[in-house]
């Protein structure tokens, strides 16, 4: 039996080399041409098996070439068009202009020769079948009866290519979330040795001194002190990251009770007055003009507000304010604070709350506000941002309690 014939029409030339060799060695007789109109007068001139074909060409298209291949020659060889185009409408293109197939570049050789023995193995079907016989057709070695109207089954393959669209989509997705866990993985482990590394060394150089040198009492306490202060940074880090992973995971969760609006907001002006004093500011924390009791985890909502306000007292300059207030509203309370500092440039604010990030040289792990953030949504509040040149301010709601939740439901 003699070889099949196969044109292959393309106007690379590396890329024409490349499968004539491939068709060659596969046993294959094989001619070529650069441009759809040399292609197109040899498929009129001689008899093929096959016409394989690029899609952009210089000159008339691999789609217009095909059309006229189909319209023009009256007993047409199989046309399989080749492409890098990846749009499902360029496929339809390909089923209107009249290709048996479509194989998308780049493909590997083993791959293109099944198409080929596929799509030769149908059109000798094809040319055999009788007006009005059902379709055979052969697909993955095995041969099928087809007696569905055309329209169906170009709907129902149109379909099946669309859905896997969608998949390969999906998988992408997939793709780009198991690379993002994966920077985040690593950013944890760079977060950790960077912050774990200088109040390892400040330890093991204050535990040196006292165990190498013989050191006053006074020197003494000084050393144990900075290895206290030091192991209590270094828990507070990992605390927070821990926080950080019970989040993600979807495991955080807070501690709600009634709380004394007021006995919050004294708390907060305790801690930091000395603080705003000490650094030439003024921190104005009055008590609210209505008491109210909100339902929160008192700790948690202290571990926030301290958060917000010594980031404001760190980033004010002397002679500044801070301002903290709260203000109860329908069903919530809402707490900001606002201070005078130098502001956040806008286009950090979208990241303002995003793990261990903080603006230039801010220092600290960068989990601060990304806890801060986790801590209100486990109470089902919201917190935000607000900034320009007069300054920065934090806006956050916790849900005021209801004394009916405590009597239970009422008796019939």
């Amino acid at each position: 039996m003699a070889a099949e014939r196969i044109l292959v029409v393309d106007d690379s030339p590396t890329q024409l080399e490349a499968t004539r060799s491939l068709l060659i060695r596969n046993g294959y007789d094989v001619m070529t041409a650069t441009t759809g109109e040399t292609g197109l007068d040899l498929a009129r001139e001689q008899q093929f098996d096959l016409v394989l074909s690029d899609v952009v060409m210089p000159g008339i298209s691999g789609y217009e070439m095909c059309s006229r291949i189909k319209n023009e020659i009256e007993n047409p060889p199989a046309l399989v068009l080749l492409t890098t185009l990846a749009d499902p409408r360029d496929i339809v293109r390909g089923v209107e202009c009249g290709a048996d197939n479509y194989i998308t570049k780049p493909y590997k050789g083993p791959y293109l020769i099944a198409r080929i023995e596929q799509v030769i193995a149908n059109n000798e079907l094809r040319r055999a079948r009788k007006p009005g016989e059902a379709a055979r057709i052969s697909f993955l070695g095995e041969t099928y009866t087809i007696a569905s109207d055309p329209a169906q089954v170009l709907g129902l393959l149109l379909s099946s290519f669309e859905e896997l669209i969608r998949t390969n989509e999906e998988l992408q997705v997939s793709k780009q979330r198991a690379e993002a866990a994966t920077r985040a993985r690593d950013d944890v482990l760079a977060t950790v040795s960077h912050d774990l590394k200088n109040p390892v060394g400040t330890i093991f150089t204050s535990a040196s001194l006292l165990l190498d040198m013989p050191l006053p009492p006074e020197a003494q306490k000084r050393q144990l002190e900075i290895i206290r202060r030091t192991a209590e940074r270094m828990d507070r880090l990992i605390m927070d990251l821990l926080d950080v992973s019970s989040m993600e995971a979807g495991r955080f969760a807070v501690d709600a009770a009634p709380e004394s609006l007021r006995s919050l907001i004294a708390e907060a002006r305790d801690v930091f007055g000395p603080l705003a004093t000490a650094r030439n500011l003024e921190l104005q924390a009055e008590d609210p003009v209505r008491e109210a009791t909100v339902r929160a985890d008192r700790n948690r909502v202290l571990q926030v507000m301290s958060n917000l306000i010594g980031n404001a007292i760190k980033f004010t300059p002397e002679g500044g304010c801070v301002t903290v207030t709260a203000t109860p509203a329908e069903n919530e309370v809402i707490f900001s604070v606002v201070d005078t500092g130098i502001g956040i440039a806008e286009e950090d604010l979208p990241r303002i709350f995003d793990r261990f990030w903080h603006a230039g040289k801010a220092g600290g792990s960068g989990l601060g506000l990304a806890i801060a953030q986790g801590i209100i949504r486990a109470h089902g509040g919201t917190i935000r941002v607000e900034s320009g040149d007069g300054g920065t301010s934090f806006f956050f709601t916790l849900p005021l309690h209801d004394p009916a939740e405590e009597r239970g439901p009422a008796e019939s």
